[in-house]
């Protein structure tokens, strides 16, 4: 070889090992990128990479090509530096087979591919998920590959180790659950969409995806290792993989989404700080919540993924009554609504007894609801509230009648049980007071289609001269009319206290949003209105009266992986825009722990300046809340500011499909000073 051919030789030698090395390193540099960071390891959690085995614990790295194996009663949930969310439920293989996230603009190469070989998964989709093709975000299972964009989304794959609420074990395959957006199944027999609110199956890879109509109880979209956070501690408690009921659930609390309808979390899972970890108490921790199926027995009459039953006018025996011969109570309504998706059920009554004496009593709007079992194709569910679990929604808890001396008071106790079989709803309700006794009946209630989809807020004004102040009134569906234009023409029950109709007073509409929610806000005024207020008086309004109020499209699927959003004010009426004006507002709404909060400065022309605050649950039927402000204050000439008994409340509802918008009403301060009532309409 002559010296010429030689130095090509080896130069080109050297080039191609100078691009072999590249490779080498970019190769090894790409297996070893960061993908997330740990945000929760309960019990048993191993980070396998190459033959390195590393127990995960709050901040460990997770790497490309790291798998994650969860032990029995264990746990784990993992922040993408995306900012998408994976929670890993007990005896769980997943890994990430390939993860790359450059930049977060279009075009940048971006890629999320994992493995689930067995135990399940729920995630909430970050940007690569949002902003890239579908061939760049994959999930493969024994039997499929999920492919998505921009969707929530809960995935178990069974393989003799899934058991249904009744002890039995589960038919082996993929099971999934979509909270929004769409997810593509594919096999070797084909492909098959699923959307929002959709459950599927999928038995082999060689068997079609199949819908289902209800989810199986070990798909349920939480962690069943029970955790606490103590002191910065976390330790698992015992649970079993296939469902049942839990006294508390550690999660992360995510940050606030992004703008745009976007509800991804925000945290950097690259570094920086991690999310707090919070515990959350469920309502009515005692009562089970498991789903056996698939069953198609109990369905939606519309695409709401929400039952409703309701009955209106006629009488039923009481069966039982603890203080005297109970004779026949008539109902005026009875409203229940299940939903299938949170697993939760809230029910409304409003009837007179024998003596004609008016009870509005109900599960609360701030709380979780009732949770319901779903076995055999029947629905059944069971709880109980006292007087103390309604310190923010007294007025759904209040009876004409069963005070001292047959005056307004509250019941003690509230009981509520039934159950659901095909298009029919068995009833049984059962209320207590110290000082009139109690009662108990049964009902069948048919289902019903609600006639809107609407709920709304208002400030009702108690009755002149019968004690300062107005309360809120919240209502939805039934309970809520509008004209044509929208705008709020009648709220409240048909019967009893806390409603109004519109009759022949005035109706101002001060804005209105057509986006999302559909928001409108105005106000009543004038002489005209009939009027019911929180103390049972019934009068028509004169001159002078104002009642704020906000209604729009009520949210009636509100599951954790929504987030946690803020919402910023877009309009409001304050002391119906005469002499008050709304200085700010902020509300933000975590759907992680199901709890919202609020804050509002209002000012009246006496020279008085209210701030208020304030948190609430809120109903999975109706996206309702309503609650007492927990603190206020005052400045400026606040004579008396705290004038009436109930110092201050709130109420309002969500908006929107996915609750792109709120409305609030509020009361607050009375006395000399004035004090503020009005509306305000939020958008996140």
């Amino acid at each position: 070889m002559n010296s010429s051919k030689s130095r090509i030789f080896t130069a080109h030698t050297a080039s191609l090992l100078s691009i072999f090395a590249a490779l080498l390193c970019s190769s090894t540099l790409h297996a070893q990128e960061v993908a997330g960071r740990v945000l929760i390891a309960i019990g048993d959690v191993k980070i396998e990479r190459g033959s390195q085995t590393i127990t995960a614990q709050r901040g460990s790295e997770v790497r490309s090509g790291d798998t994650l194996q969860l032990g029995a009663q264990s746990n784990a949930q993992v922040l993408f530096t995306d900012d998408s969310m994976v929670a890993l439920r007990p005896e769980t293989t997943f890994k990430v087979s390939e993860y790359s996230f450059k930049n977060a603009e279009p075009g940048g190469f971006q890629r999320a591919f994992f493995n689930l070989a067995k135990g399940g998964m729920r995630t909430v989709t970050g940007l690569i998920g949002k902003l890239t093709h579908d061939n760049d975000y994959k999930v493969t299972t024994p039997t499929s590959t999920i492919g998505i964009r921009g969707t929530n989304y809960t995935l178990v794959h069974c393989d003799g180790n899934c058991r249904n609420a009744d002890g039995s074990v589960a038919s082996n395959g993929t099971y999934g659950a979509v909270t929004d957006g769409r997810i593509a199944v594919t096999n070797q027999t084909g492909e098959r969409l699923f959307g929002a609110n959709q459950y599927f199956q999928v038995p082999s890879a060689a068997a079609a995806p199949q819908r289902i109509i209800a989810p199986p109880g070990f798909l349920r979209d939480v962690l069943e290792g029970r955790a606490r956070a103590s002191g910065g501690q976390q330790t698992a408690s015992s649970s079993q993989s296939g469902g049942g009921s839990e006294s508390s659930t550690t999660v992360a609390q995510t940050g606030q989404g992004a703008t745009n309808g976007d509800s991804r979390v925000t945290s950097s899972a690259g570094g920086g700080t991690l999310p707090t970890v919070v515990t959350v108490v469920p309502f009515q921790t005692t009562n089970q919540v498991a789903v056996s199926g698939p069953t198609t027995l109990v369905q939606p009459t519309t695409s709401s993924p929400i039952l409703f039953f309701r009955l209106t006018g006629g009488t039923v025996p009481v069966s039982a009554c603890t203080n005297g011969p109970c004779g026949n109570a008539t109902i005026n309504e009875v409203v229940l609504g299940v939903s299938l998706v949170l697993q939760r059920a809230y029910v409304n009554v409003a009837f007179q007894d024998n003596s004609g004496g008016f009870f509005n009593v109900g599960t609360p709007s701030n709380s979780d609801g009732i949770p319901v079992t779903i076995s055999g194709g029947t629905i059944t569910f069971s709880g109980s509230a006292n007087r103390a679990d309604y310190p923010t929604q007294q007025g759904a808890f209040r009876c004409s009648t069963c005070g001292p001396g047959n005056t307004v008071g509250f019941l003690d106790t509230l009981s509520v049980s039934g159950t659901i079989s095909g298009s029919q709803a068995s009833l049984t309700f059962s209320g207590s007071n110290a000082a009139t006794g109690g009662g108990t009946f049964t009902v069948a209630v048919p289902q019903q289609t609600p006639p809107n989809q609407l709920a709304a807020a208002a400030i009702i004004p108690n009755y002149p001269g019968g004690g300062n102040g107005s309360v809120i009134s919240t209502s939805a569906f039934w309970d809520v009319q509008v004209d044509a234009a929208g705008s709020l023409t009648r709220i409240g029950p048909p019967a009893g206290n806390r409603r109004a109709s519109l009759g022949t007073a005035g109706n101002v509409v001060v804005g209105s949003d057509s986006g999302p929610g559909n928001l409108r806000w105005g106000y009543w005024n004038g002489s005209g209105a009939q009027v019911v207020d929180y103390n049972y008086a019934s009068y028509t309004s004169s001159s002078g009266f104002n009642l704020p109020w906000i209604v729009g499209q009520a949210t009636q699927t509100l599951p954790a992986t929504l987030g946690t959003v803020s919402y910023s004010p877009i309009g409001s009426v304050v002391n119906a825009n005469i002499n008050g004006s709304l200085n700010s507002a902020m509300l933000t709404a975590d759907f992680v722990n199901r709890n919202m909060t609020v804050g509002i400065t209002a000012s009246n022309t006496n020279g008085s300046v209210y701030s208020m605050s304030g948190s609430s649950g809120f109903s999975a039927v109706s996206g309702r809340f309503s609650a007492a402000f927990a603190s206020g204050s005052c400045t400026g000439t606040c004579a008396n500011p705290l004038g009436n008994t109930l110092g201050g409340s709130f109420g309002g509802m969500f908006a929107g499909p996915n609750a792109e918008a709120a409305g609030v009403a509020f009361t607050y301060g009375y006395g000399t000073s004035g004090g503020v009532t009005g509306a305000i309409a939020f958008k996140r």
